[in-house]
């Protein structure tokens, strides 16, 4: 079953190729993009169809080589022009805050929102992580407050981080999660 999945990436190369009316010896060199890419038997798949080894380039990260034809797809559209170009995160990043004390009572807070799109309900959401801030003294709903940061590096790695404001602040818990694992 995997090999039939893996023989599938050909089909969009052969569609390719067709309609530039290109055989296999005339391409040079092969940029994979995307994550699965990273995996080896693709690579080894594309260079049994190529019919030689190198015509892989190794050198190109795929997830900057989406980036740069993004760019580069911009300019052509833009008439040549020069655009900006933004970093921006695939997915909304939020908060779910469950109050222990009330089942049923949460609270949902997008922090970093997907481009600039508008948050949808927490429910078309799922948990990438979790810190729990247990044994807090008991407090009047508002009253136990709590700074949270959280960003995401270049190397597509959350941190979070959350601490207690006020007679709290020894109250403090941090996560780091590899994004790249959870899609």
């Amino acid at each position: 079953m995997f090999r039939g999945l893996i023989e599938n990436i050909l089909v969009p190369v052969k569609n390719a190729l067709e309609a530039a009316k290109l055989f296999p010896q005339d391409i040079s060199k092969v940029i994979l993009v995307g994550g699965s890419s990273r995996l080896p038997v693709v690579k080894e798949t594309l260079e049994k169809f190529f019919g030689r080894d190198g015509v892989v380039c190794a050198d190109a990260d795929p997830d900057e080589a989406i980036a740069r034809g993004a760019a580069m797809q911009s300019y052509r559209i833009n008439n040549r022009q020069a655009t900006t170009v933004h970093e921006i995160t695939a997915y909304h990043y939020g908060l779910e805050i469950v109050d222990k004390q009330r089942p049923g009572h949460m609270r949902i807070l997008d922090l970093i929102p997907r481009g600039k799109a508008v948050s949808g309900f927490h429910l078309d959401k799922f948990r990438i992580g979790q810190f729990v801030m247990s044994d807090l003294p008991p407090r009047k709903a508002g009253e136990c407050q709590f700074d949270v940061t959280y960003s995401i590096d270049r190397n597509n790695i959350l941190h979070a981080a959350a601490q207690g404001k006020g007679d709290i602040s020894q109250y403090k818990k941090d996560i780091d999660i590899k994004l790249d694992n959870v899609v």
